[in-house]
């Protein structure tokens, strides 16, 4: 066990290392590109050569659904005959009332003595 938490740490170090190595050679190819590119005041002694702009390209249409066939039940086009529909019926509201069994189960009679006697 301990030779896996071993071998995933150095792993681990060298998945950095190596994103470490990847940012450094980044950096230093952007300086190359940068110092290899002529400077800012030589290009602005040159005139620009005139360049029209791409024209963009236009959305395509997106084709218009036939919404007069949905104005006809899916029913009459597909020949199926006119559903019976039946009123739904109302439910009627309980009127049972809940009883606590608290209440239910206090049936002592009013001279009864309310504790045990131990002989």
């Amino acid at each position: 066990m301990e030779k896996l938490l071993l071998l995933l740490a150095l792993s681990g170090s060298a998945y950095m290392i190596v994103g470490a190595l990847w940012k450094v050679v980044k950096a230093v190819a952007k300086v190359v590109t940068a110092v290899s590119r002529p400077s800012l005041t030589a290009k602005t002694h040159q005139s620009k050569p005139q360049t029209s702009p791409q024209p963009r390209p236009q959305p395509r249409p997106q084709p218009e659904v036939d919404w007069s066939k949905y104005d006809i039940p899916t029913f009459i086009r597909r020949g199926i005959p006119m559903p019976k529909l039946e009123p739904v019926k109302v439910k009627s509201t309980k009127t049972r009332k809940r009883r606590s069994k608290a209440k239910a189960a206090v049936t002592q009679a009013e001279n009864a003595p309310t504790f045990e006697v131990v002989a």
